[in-house]
């Protein structure tokens, strides 16, 4: 084998462990977030938290710190709650009155909808607009599954028919003139 021929395994083995590793290391740090994030909504995961951050310095401090934490936790996890009861009521209402306006497959998917978990914090895999999340492989939403009717969230041309759509790149016309050097 050649100096050219080795030196091109090597670095294809290198680049394979390097990919291998990453996606190992990005596993693990994603499932130790999952967990880390999971143990915050629980009860007392705030002032666990909370507390492994601010590391008392011993158990009278920790006894004056713990009722503040333990009262902060306590209003977050009711406003979440409210917060979480508000938007299921809006989303029902919202139901109610798309009804008489959707057609049985739109009500039925609807429908799904409502039945799905909420995504966790920050979308889906790959974050908001990522290769799985709400936005699609090229961050764009695709179209409605049956052609029909403008795309969600103004993705379509503008009303004029000219150019891309808005906030997709330059507006049409001639392209701005650069001062002479």
């Amino acid at each position: 084998m050649n100096a050219t021929a080795k030196s091109v395994l090597l670095l294809l083995v290198t680049l394979a462990l390097g990919v291998t590793l990453g996606l190992l290391g990005g596993q693990t740090w994603r499932a130790t977030r999952m967990r880390d994030r999971e143990r915050m909504r629980g009860p007392g995961g705030f002032v666990e938290q909370a507390e492994r951050v601010i590391q008392p310095r011993d158990s009278a401090q920790r006894a004056a710190i713990r009722p503040i934490l333990l009262a902060v936790d306590s209003f977050n996890r009711a406003t979440i709650e409210g917060s979480n009861a508000a938007l299921r009521a809006r989303f029902d209402s919202a139901r109610r009155e798309l009804a008489p306006l959707l057609d049985a497959a739109q009500a039925e998917r609807l429908e799904q909808m409502a039945k799905r978990p909420p995504p966790p914090p920050g979308g889906g895999p790959g974050g908001p607009g990522g290769p799985r999340g709400p936005g699609g492989p090229d961050g764009r939403r695709p179209p409605p599954p049956d052609g029909m009717g403008p795309p969600p969230d103004g993705m379509g041309p503008p009303p004029d028919g000219r150019g891309p759509p808005p906030g997709m790149g330059p507006p049409p016309g001639p392209p701005p003139r650069r001062p002479p050097t």
